[in-house]
């Protein structure tokens, strides 16, 4: 089959898309020297869109409208060729298919197909004759492109903010009856684990094998450390974001079976979506508690102002300035009733001081007077 312009001559083929005729999925090939079939896609607001990117942030997945873009091409023409000189013609009437594009975070990786795995980074490994097909097809992806997506969860979007939380709750749910020594806490790694191709915009594959995952050691943890793997299974980026959490919530959880070499955590899935890796870290320190104002230290006997002594059967309160008398002034006026206690201000001028000299001064002042009048007479 081929399709042709007729007012310009130009002319495409239809091909096999992975080059086998087992299957009635094609690519539409241009003659040589012609431009590319393109696609247009188009948003829900019916604008035409050139890129893939998104918030994911506002959402987990998008959907878009596929059509090829015309441009400047009038009537196609199919021609359908059954040899012999025998051929049929149609006029082509083409209808937009649906893209759905699924988000990642910003610490999204790729672990590669068979290769050694390096520490501090994800593979992925395959039986010898393992297939992978495109989005549940029966269209064959090349292996050269296939790798695994090991990406963190997607913890955010307009509807919900807690979906880490959400899995840690299920978690212990699940591990209810498993005891966490009293020095220990839970510790979680979790990651949305899928196979994708690559180069095909990171479609969706399949492969016809269990294959292994390495997933590298988190920080802080070794070979030495026990770990439980669970699989959240049929969690997918394809679903609604205000449905995560009812999925959350009913998803079957299954525990996996995991060994541990130097430098990974290896086990074996035929299924992809969520992955919660949980083991027991040291419970942090207890923070040290911020003394409360006007707390000092001192002894039970408030040597020092510990706010909680004896004070000699009295209550505790803020030390007065000195109060000291010069040695060498003999005071004999009548004392004040009650002096006032004088808090420290920093003035090292003695204010009592001041107070006695005033007295004694004026007691000689009165002295003085009684004599002059007593001489006058």
């Amino acid at each position: 089959m081929r399709f042709e312009e007729p007012a310009t001559g130009k002319t495409w083929y239809l091909e096999p898309y992975d080059g086998a005729e087992r299957h009635n999925v094609f690519k539409i090939v241009p003659a040589k020297d012609q431009d590319p079939l393109r696609v247009q896609f188009t948003n829900t607001a019916g604008e035409t869109v050139v890129s893939d990117k998104f918030n994911v942030g506002d959402a987990v997945n998008q959907t878009f409208a596929m059509d090829i873009y015309h441009g400047s091409v009038g009537t196609v023409i199919a021609v359908i060729d059954y040899g012999q000189g025998q051929t049929s013609r149609t006029e082509v009437v083409t209808a937009p298919g649906t893209l759905t594009v699924r988000g990642t975070t910003a610490n999204v990786q790729y672990g590669e197909l068979n290769k050694e795995a390096e520490a501090g980074k994800p593979a992925v490994s395959a039986p010898e004759g393992t297939t992978f097909t495109i989005n549940e097809s029966n269209v064959v992806a090349s292996a050269d492109g296939v790798a695994l997506l090991f990406d963190d969860i997607i913890e955010n979007t307009q509807s919900e903010s807690n979906r880490k939380a959400l899995l840690e709750a299920k978690v212990n749910e699940v591990l209810k009856d498993v005891t966490v020594p009293a020095d220990k806490v839970r510790a979680f790694d979790m990651k949305y684990l899928d196979l994708v191709d690559t180069q095909n915009g990171n479609a969706w594959v399949k492969a016809s094998n269990p294959v292994t995952v390495s997933w590298p050691y988190p920080e802080g943890t070794d070979q030495n450390t026990d770990f439980t793997l669970l699989h959240f299974e049929d969690l997918h980026r394809d679903m609604a974001a205000n449905d995560v959490a009812n999925s959350i919530a009913n998803a079957k959880v299954s525990p996996v079976t995991v060994t541990k070499t130097a430098t990974h955590i290896e086990f074996t899935t035929d299924g992809f979506s969520p992955f919660v890796l949980v083991w027991n870290a040291d419970k942090p320190a207890e923070p040290t508690p911020t003394p409360e104002p006007g707390d000092n230290e001192g002894d039970n006997n408030n040597n020092g102002n510990s706010g909680n002594g004896s004070n000699n059967g009295g209550t505790t309160s803020a030390t007065p300035a000195p109060t000291a008398q010069p040695a060498e002034v003999k005071n004999t006026a009548a004392q004040p009733a009650a002096a006032a206690v004088i808090p420290q201000t920093g003035d090292e001028s003695h204010p009592m001081l001041w107070v006695v000299l005033l007295a004694v001064s004026g007691s000689l002042a009165a002295v003085l007077a009684y004599k002059r009048r007593k001489e006058e007479r």
